[in-house]
């Protein structure tokens, strides 16, 4: 059943894409030659792309950038929901229907195609022979939110094998393999933009690469004023990203790299080579570039994680990057903002009013021993209903409350302040977009890949035991078990923080909500959907809805990932 929405959108199509298309593609010149040379102006455009990331959607889910956040760890295993009526992102991706032409999946693109012509707009307005200091970081931000939204962008839309015979044979016959989105620059004409193919993977690296290049660049010696801009160390931390993508293709699929590689030369294709032979190559910047970022950052401690007022909503030396909401911005909201759909320490919003309670997964949290302090950020099983343990948690719950909270229930995210009732203020925190523990992990993996497995394992116990259980080690034997040890250490140290869903799709790792070993599975039974290791669980390749379809001529589109009686899954 499509909505009404959708019935009243395609109806007003050529004036709304019109519009959209105007904003994303600016034509040569015309904004940047009205203000050139105006700083203040160029300021005011660079204020306004953090600002985009709370663009608000259609859908019921949508909050801005932090709804992705919520929607990508729902699309996985590892953020199972108590109760599904007022969960918004599993109606979609926890049953996986409605993945098509429908208002998530446009939000999710509208967001996108709105930070870009943001950010284009910056680029274009900002001369790289003639820059101060102060406009030098203003492009140097704007380019690296560009790519931090391409990267995204490439990794939500490029369609992977799904073992899904019926969906892989489609994508093969209509030449989507290997694709990603179009490409839209500063250059980028409205009539260039309505027949703008798809890019190869390996020329949106490089394009992204570019990006992030000319970012560090002119990020050098910037001093950001807060944590929502992007600062050379931010830079460092998606490049980081970049290459352990990049270097995990190469390592699995030598023909991608040989593709890749063989465009290096290409006499049409003006962004930076990758300048790597091989995936070590590649795991080897990947290393590079997150002990970079790591520069002048400390991981949180035990206080600074639980702490009932300041946890997980106040930047500490921890956070690269993070989204901040005001008191009185508009993505203030009773429900639908962040700590109303994620915290169980709020009067208000879906959580603790409605039973919406996200929780960790359970064979995940088996995983975790009592050694470790993070396991304190959910409820134990052996605790859950039971007023006398609350005490054994940080939480700012009385203990009537507490014992009304199920088990695996996460109290990760803290309302501002510790407010428990005032939505205007318990709402307005920060939410982080970058962690100096992210870089860490990645520096582990990609350093078992480029310089010996022992190097990877040393790295992740000096980081797990200094930082988080002081009992610690790694067993790991070979590098598949390795990598699946990283991969659980970002499951615990990274929940909600909507950065898993990039891993089980880099790695291809199976999505198992139904089980009942080691433990029986807390995801509700309509959600209890499994895929095979090996392939991409096929509601993680997203669907380019009709708003950009239908006025991009040259776009080849997914197919609809939406639930099928006939799919192996």
């Amino acid at each position: 059943m499509r909505t009404a929405r959708y019935i009243s959108i395609f109806a007003a199509a050529t004036v709304l894409l019109s519009s959209c298309l105007k904003e994303a593609y600016p034509s040569s010149g015309v904004i940047g030659s009205q203000i050139e040379g105006d700083a203040s102006s160029i300021e005011s455009q660079v204020n306004s792309i953090p600002a985009s990331l709370f663009l608000f959607g259609d859908s019921y889910a949508s909050c801005g950038y932090p709804g992705i956040m919520l929607l990508r760890d729902a699309m996985t295993a590892d953020e199972p929901v108590y109760s599904n009526t007022y969960d918004y992102y599993g109606y979609y991706v926890g049953v996986t229907q409605y993945l098509g032409d429908y208002d998530l999946p446009n939000d999710l693109w509208r967001l996108y195609v709105k930070l870009n012509a943001k950010c284009n707009n910056v680029v274009q307005m900002c001369n790289p022979d003639e820059l101060t200091p102060a406009l030098a970081g203003y492009l140097g931000n704007a380019l690296t939110f560009r790519a931090f939204s391409y990267l995204d962008m490439l990794r939500f839309w490029e369609y992977r094998t799904t073992g899904v015979s019926s969906l892989d044979a489609r994508a093969e016959s209509t030449g989507i393999m290997g694709l990603t989105v179009p490409i839209v620059t500063e250059k980028t004409t409205l009539a260039q933009a309505r027949e703008n193919p798809r890019a190869e993977f390996w020329k949106m690296y490089r394009f992204v690469l570019t990006d992030l290049n000319n970012a560090v660049k002119y990020l050098d010696g910037y001093s950001r004023s807060s944590h929502i801009y992007a600062d050379q160390n931010v830079a460092y931390g998606l490049l980081a990203r970049l290459w352990l993508e990049i270097g995990t293709r190469f390592d699995r699929n030598i023909e991608d790299m040989r593709e890749a590689l063989s465009h290096e030369d290409d006499s049409d294709v003006s962004y930076d080579k990758l300048g790597v032979k091989d995936a070590a190559g590649a795991f080897a910047k990947a290393a590079e570039f997150a002990a970079l970022a790591q520069n002048g950052h400390a991981p949180l401690t035990q206080e600074e994680w639980m702490n009932k007022k300041t946890g997980f909503n106040t930047p500490t030396s921890s956070w690269l990057w993070c989204m901040s909401i005001g008191t009185d911005d508009a993505a203030i909201h009773s429900w639908k903002s962040w700590i109303p759909e994620i915290s169980p320490e709020v009067n208000y919003g879906v959580v603790l009013p409605l039973g919406a309670f996200r929780m960790i997964d359970a064979a995940l949290y088996s995983t975790i021993p009592d050694s470790d302090w993070r396991k304190k950020t959910w409820i134990s099983p052996s605790d859950a209903g039971k007023s006398a343990r609350a005490s054994l948690y940080e939480t700012n719950l009385d203990d009537a409350t507490w014992a009304t909270v199920p088990a695996y229930t996460g109290f990760k995210f803290r309302p501002a302040q510790g407010d428990m009732d005032t939505y205007t203020t318990g709402t307005a925190v920060s939410i982080p977009l970058m962690r100096t523990e992210e870089m860490a992990l990645i520096e582990a993996e990609a350093l078992a890949h480029s310089a010996g497995l022992g190097a990877g394992i040393n790295a992740l116990e000096t980081f797990v035991r200094s930082y988080r259980d002081s009992e610690y080690k790694c067993s790991a034997g070979s590098m598949e078990q390795f990598t699946d040890e990283v991969f659980r250490q970002k499951r615990i140290e990274l929940w909600g923080e909507g950065l898993i869903m990039w891993d089980y799709k880099r790695l291809a790792k199976g999505i198992k909500r139904g089980y009942t070993s080691p433990v029986a599975s807390n995801h509700i039974a309509s959600h209890q959907v499994n895929s095979p290791d090996g392939v991409v669980a096929r509601w993680l390749n997203v669907y380019i809805t009709s708003n950009e379809y239908q006025y991009n001529r040259a776009l080849k589109q997914n197919p609809d990932p939406s639930y099928n009686s006939q799919y192996e899954y």
